[in-house]
């Protein structure tokens, strides 16, 4: 589980999330910005299915972050001070991946921080 002032995230046992709560930012992940009292699934950017293989999932002010099990990020929600890691502010309503030099996703991260508009990330040495 994971929590903010306004949405909630929970990582169900097939490694898939679901989220409720204000969705005005794309915090949710399900493509939309319409808040939801009951819980939606976390979609897959592009790939038109679920977000799979989650090992952890953390909420931010107005975003959320997941590892997944290889290693790499998705991020997905409010994104105007780059928080996302994307390599840009714009806000995101599907997860996508973190991007490190060149434009590749980074991969190796075990641990996510979060503060109100920056996020963190621990990687595997």
């Amino acid at each position: 589980m994971a929590a903010a002032e306004k949405h909630n995230f929970a990582l169900r046992e097939d490694g898939t999330v679901v989220a409720w709560g204000n969705n005005s930012a794309g915090q949710l992940g399900d493509g939309t910005v319409i808040d939801r009292q009951t819980p939606v699934p976390v979609a897959n950017a592009g790939a038109g299915q679920l977000l799979q293989g989650v090992r952890s999932v953390v909420a931010g002010e107005a975003y959320g972050i997941a590892i997944l099990d290889d290693g790499t990020v998705r991020t997905w929600g409010a994104n105007g001070r780059g928080q996302l890691g994307t390599g840009d502010r714009a806000p995101r309503s599907c997860p996508g991946p973190v991007v490190g030099a060149g434009g590749l996703p980074i991969k190796d991260v075990v641990a996510v921080g979060v503060g109100e508009r920056h996020s963190l990330l621990m990687l595997q040495q």
